[in-house]
């Protein structure tokens, strides 16, 4: 059984824990150490308990905090860390298994040295972890069908953004194939990636400027109407900058 807890999405900080109950995983950290110590509490564990940490990629907003973390702590990412604790270099395609966790690199498209996504397998429960892409590429696509949750990027409209006000350079690489996923193409992604196990899915990296919950579910179920796709039985959930939102089952 997989349990989450998304303790903070978006531009201002991320971080994920995962358990299935007797390990702990960390998944990226770009909060402050007083969450994360909060959010091992959840899970009636502390710090020293986190068995492995994971990183999608080397920006601020999911790097920022892996100060906090223990010195001897497990750490994969596809970078190197230019501070403690260092890292075990890994690349997609990966496999590393934690207790009962597997923990499997998928291919992301990013502005930074070898992004990665995730697959997160607890027995027969998968889990697609899939933030800070400008698309998906097929091979990670066809590794996350039918899977029993998502967390899949869900970061802005594109209409919002191009009016934003921000610099055409920006809007240009938010907008680009290394930049992040709209709520209509992350929408697509999940129509042709969920089954007949799928459970939910969770809105990742929300931003604050160009996006709200409201108007990221309101385009999932605009597209699955126009595609003649019933998406009423899965939950469909927004994560949040700053506040813990809960996923998977056991809580």
């Amino acid at each position: 059984m997989i349990k989450i807890a998304f303790l903070g999405s978006g531009s201002k900080g991320n971080a994920t824990l995962i358990s299935d109950g007797v390990s702990l995983i960390l998944i990226d950290m770009g909060l402050t150490k007083a969450r994360l110590v909060d959010g091992c509490a959840l899970f009636a564990k502390q710090l020293k308990d986190i068995d492995a940490a994971f990183f999608t990629h080397n920006h601020n907003d999911h790097l920022s905090g892996h100060k906090y973390l223990p010195k001897e702590l497990k750490v994969y990412a596809s970078f190197d860390f230019k501070e403690p604790p260092s890292a075990s270099l890994i690349k997609a395609g990966d496999n590393i298994r934690i207790g009962n966790i597997r923990v499997t690199a998928i291919l992301a498209s990013h502005d930074a040295p070898n992004p990665l996504s995730y697959l997160i397998q607890v027995g027969e429960e998968r889990l697609a972890y899939i933030t800070d892409t400008g698309y998906i590429p097929k091979k990670t696509l066809k590794a996350i069908v039918n899977c029993d949750y998502y967390l899949l990027e869900s970061n802005h409209d594109p209409s919002l953004e191009a009016h934003s006000g921000r610099s055409a350079t920006l809007v240009a690489r938010v907008l680009g194939k290394k930049g992040h996923l709209s709520n209509e193409d992350s929408a697509k992604y999940f129509l042709q990636a969920h089954g007949e196990k799928t459970k939910a899915c969770y809105l990742a990296h929300l931003s604050d400027d160009c996006n709200t919950p409201d108007l990221a579910l309101k385009t999932y179920y605009e597209v699955a109407n126009k595609l003649g796709v019933d998406i009423h039985d899965i939950e469909l959930i927004p994560t949040k900058q700053n506040e813990v939102v809960f996923g998977g089952e056991g809580w």
